[in-house]
């Protein structure tokens, strides 16, 4: 294996011919691994087309063969030579037609004839843009972040880094979602005597004045949705419990004597060597003195997530066994993850209980609230902190180890990504949600609501190549 950054000249011939391997940046050194790693083109292509992709003209098959500059080698300082000299190459070759070229790299790691930062190909989205690359390897951990990678790795490039690509993923449901925390945060803050609905209408309105809200301040069926989950949130409904409003509810007072509102929690999860951080809504005091972090929800659905379930077929038909994700291979071989029904909203409770306890607050258990659900029941519990039980069952250990590997594992896959700039595809029911659907070569197609989120996926994306042309 060559040194990283080191190439002899083999790799760089037809370009240059030298005795001496001479320093690469890190973009051109990820770029030439990519193409050595490839079968060459005329093996790939059929006999008809040439390097570029396209029928070969008379012209071309006529044109004379570049003319290669043989350096002294005894000048002391003929290796800047070939630097200088590869980088004025790669900055003249200028693609006929079809894709962008990986071999077409700068000094920075940008295209040198457009402005792709990725392209894609059938392995995976190839993402070369280093600052790219260097956010996500010095990004902390997430919750969320955790989650997408047992999803589609290209798929979370693209969205987590969609102003980089020239991407808007903003959506009707996130603003509407942060407009719906923004008033509850204001609203808890009040004394509980001024806690109303008509304040919180007022807070509503005050809110929607600010342009981060424009993509739903003029429209009606959204502002009706933002009071009609306002209502209901002074309504939120254990089983069995009496309504809980925000009256009555009881703010923990953190050590630093802030209410414990947007409360931020980071700590080591797990075997990883990054960072995890997370922020908590707000955490309760219950009626038995319990510390309780809660979460808001406002999709229109509840999750609700169980440790055990019982297998109705199979070789452990008619056993109770631990509800964990399972490995899920198509017959391409490409792998994804089956999550049971509310694990990802468990996941993140469980994960603000972990890093709560790091961080000496001694909250024991962690709830979700759905307002924009009205049902009987719209709060809901996630497995209580490990520790915190006298005799925690099989499953509730299983399911405490499988969060904590979950960071171990995601800390390794990010290393692996920026590492090697290819993020592989992972298709699942959820491809027709992906800004790269109508681009990606693996895409899966799903009927019902999944056809309609198709058809509103950009044709093209600024900063990624296709494929094709």
């Amino acid at each position: 294996m060559v040194a990283a950054g080191t190439y002899p000249k083999c790799l760089l011939q037809p370009f240059f011919i030298q005795k001496e391997p001479f320093m690469l940046s890190e973009p051109q050194t990820s770029a030439l691994k990519y193409i050595c790693s490839k079968p060459p083109i005329k093996d790939i292509l059929p006999p008809s087309l040439g390097a570029h992709g396209r029928r070969l003209t008379p012209a071309d098959l006529s044109a004379p063969r570049p003319a290669y500059k043989a350096y002294n080698t005894d000048n002391p300082n003929y290796i800047a030579a070939l630097q200088q000299g590869l980088r004025k190459h790669l900055a003249g070759m200028t693609p006929t037609t079809g894709r962008p070229h990986l071999n077409t790299i700068t000094p920075t790691g940008a295209n040198s004839n457009t402005d792709a930062k990725a392209f894609i190909r059938p392995e995976g989205l190839i993402v070369e843009d280093p600052e790219i690359l260097n956010k996500l390897n010095s990004s902390k951990l997430s919750p969320s972040l955790v989650m997408s990678l047992y999803g589609c790795a290209a798929s979370m490039v693209t969205q987590r880094y969609a102003w980089k690509f020239g991407l808007d993923t903003e959506s009707v449901e996130q603003v509407r979602g942060s407009a719906f925390h923004e008033v509850f945060e204001k609203l808890l803050a009040l004394p509980p005597a001024s806690r109303t609905l008509l304040k919180a209408y007022n807070l509503a309105e005050n809110s929607l004045k600010h342009p981060k809200y424009s993509l739903i301040s003029k429209d009606p069926e959204q502002i009706q949705w933002l009071k009609d989950t306002i209502r209901k949130a002074f309504s939120l409904r254990r089983a069995g419990e009496e309504p809980i409003t925000p009256e009555d509810t009881e703010l923990c007072v953190m050590p630093d004597g802030k209410l414990a509102l947007e409360v931020p929690l980071s700590g080591k999860i797990g075997g990883a060597t990054r960072e995890t951080f997370g922020i908590a809504d707000r955490i309760i005091e219950d009626t038995d003195g319990t510390w309780v972090i809660q979460d808001y929800k406002t999709g229109a659905k509840i999750k609700k997530y169980t440790l055990t379930i019982r297998k109705r077929s199979g070789t452990q038909a008619g056993e109770t066994i631990p509800r964990l994700p399972e490995p899920v291979v198509d017959a391409d071989g490409l792998q994804t993850w089956r999550m049971p029904d509310g694990f990802k909203e468990a996941f993140q409770q469980y994960s603000y209980l972990l890093l709560a306890e790091q961080n000496h607050i001694p909250a024991e258990r962690a709830e979700l609230l759905f307002p924009a659900v009205d049902a009987a029941t719209n709060v809901t519990d996630v497995p209580p902190l490990l520790s915190t039980i006298d005799e925690p069952t099989p499953e509730a250990a299983a399911f405490d180890a499988w969060v904590k590997d979950a960071y171990t594992q995601a800390d390794k896959k990010i290393t692996e990504l920026t590492e090697t700039g290819i993020f592989p595809y992972s298709p699942s029911f959820l491809c027709s949600w992906c800004p790269l659907a109508k681009m990606c070569p693996k895409f899966q197609a799903h009927t019902g609501k999944g056809t309609e989120a198709y058809k509103t996926q950009p044709e093209s994306i600024p900063h990624i190549a296709p494929l094709t042309a």
